[in-house]
């Protein structure tokens, strides 16, 4: 009688480890395929995030640009201006200067309308995913970049 109940006991507790062994290869196989899912959303992201810093860094290397060109066009205006006052002013000498300064106002208005823009895209940060949102799409991220893309092409 009391083989039968160790053996009963025995065969009970073999029964329950089995099931327990299987419920742990089965948590085991759940936690990989969470830690394969976790490194490649994880690598998704790094990849963003790469890309938007080589965008940033190209929309600031462009605002320098323009800014620098913006200055040296007022430079040159400038000193066109200078010259041309230690001249005898003729009337179409007072043509070409009010020509220049629209020349002038004209490009500075483009100069700043573009960084402005570019100024706008910068501050933009709804590109990057914020902690605790959901991910960017693939889609939203290629409309961000042809509308960079076209603001780019418009300056």
């Amino acid at each position: 009688m009391r083989n039968e109940q160790e053996s009963m006991s025995k065969a009970i507790i073999d029964q329950q480890m089995g099931e327990l062994e299987k419920e742990k290869m089965m948590r085991e196989l759940e936690v990989k395929e969470l830690m394969a899912k976790h490194r490649s959303e994880l690598r998704n992201v790094e990849m963003q995030l790469s890309t938007m810093k080589d965008n940033e860094s190209d929309l600031l290397g462009r605002v320098d640009q323009l800014a620098k060109e913006r200055d040296d066009i007022a430079q040159q205006i400038s000193q066109q201006v200078r010259e041309s006052v230690s001249y005898e002013i003729s009337s179409t000498d007072t043509a070409d200067i009010e020509k220049l300064e629209k020349q002038l106002r004209e490009e500075k208005l483009r100069k700043d309308q573009a960084i402005n823009k570019l100024a706008e895209m910068m501050m933009r940060k709804d590109l990057q995913p914020k902690p605790g949102s959901k991910k960017v799409s693939v889609d939203e991220l290629r409309k961000k970049e042809k509308e960079c893309r076209r603001l780019k092409h418009e300056l």
